[in-house]
């Protein structure tokens, strides 16, 4: 091979090395933000089980009242 040859080829393996680092940024980034995301909804999660549970009991106070009166 010619030292062209060998110059385009050491060109495209930069090329491809700098594109390979750019998908390693923009997959941490897409992992970082879907750790965000879990958290947000574990913490959605947590609110709905705790309003849920006092929905449960207002209602069991609402029926012992009513079954009072």
């Amino acid at each position: 091979m010619n030292e062209e040859k060998l110059n385009l080829i050491l060109q495209k393996l930069e090329s491809l090395e700098s594109g390979q680092a750019e998908l390693q940024q923009i997959t941490r980034a897409i992992r970082d933000r879907q750790e965000e995301t879990d958290a947000k909804l574990e913490a959605l999660s947590m609110d709905v089980n705790k309003i849920y549970g006092n929905t449960v009991r207002i209602e069991q106070k609402l029926d012992e009242n009513h079954n009072d009166i």
